[in-house]
């Protein structure tokens, strides 16, 4: 074997998981212990959700709600929103990590008060669920309300389809005026 790739999949941000730091000292312990240097094994990584996870938030606007009551219908026991974007169009990636589904609403017209929630897609797919009652408490929100998702930048706009004849979302570029500044003056090629 001249070449052993490790893989990837490392979070960008901490969720319950091992940091980078404590996986590089698991990983460096076995690569010294099976594939020392003297082995001449080159061995390469993929850190690419390291690096992009936290770059990318995405927006979507709720197109659709529905209140869940207890049997006297005195307090609200669930909601369910429906967005305008999918599980396959900008979130094909939570079907593979559903503990980073991090959803806010934009305003804080929101009450402060979380509900049980689920969250689905627009399209009539019944694998369309973005996140279920036990993954997201949230707020309650209003139909036309937009919500953000945050740690979006790993696999949401390579993997978007139009599933259904829904269209792939915009995409939008935004940075601070500071990093435009360095970008505007960079000698890059773009």
């Amino acid at each position: 074997m001249n070449v052993l790739d490790i893989g990837g999949g490392f979070r960008g941000r901490y969720v319950e998981r091992p940091t980078i730091e404590e996986n590089a000292e698991v990983i460096n312990q076995c690569l010294d212990d099976y594939f020392p240097e003297a082995g001449g094994v080159k061995i390469i990584a993929e850190p690419g959700r390291y690096l992009v996870e936290t770059a990318v938030s995405t927006a979507a606007n709720i197109i659709g709600r529905k209140l869940i009551y207890d049997n006297d219908k005195s307090s609200i026991v669930h909601v369910m929103y429906i967005i305008n974007d999918e599980a396959y169009g900008t979130f094909a990636w939570v079907k593979e990590v559903t503990e980073v589904f991090v959803m806010s609403p934009v305003l804080n017209k929101a009450s402060t008060e979380n509900h049980h929630s689920t969250v689905w897609g627009p399209t009539c797919c019944g694998t369309d669920c973005l996140a279920t009652e036990t993954d997201m408490p949230l707020p309650l929100m209003e139909v036309g309300e937009w919500v953000q998702i945050s740690y979006a930048g790993s696999y949401s706009f390579s993997c978007s389809t139009n599933f259904n004849s829904m269209p792939r979302p915009r995409l939008y570029y935004f940075c601070s005026s500071d990093t435009w500044y360095v970008i505007s003056m960079s000698d890059w090629v773009y």
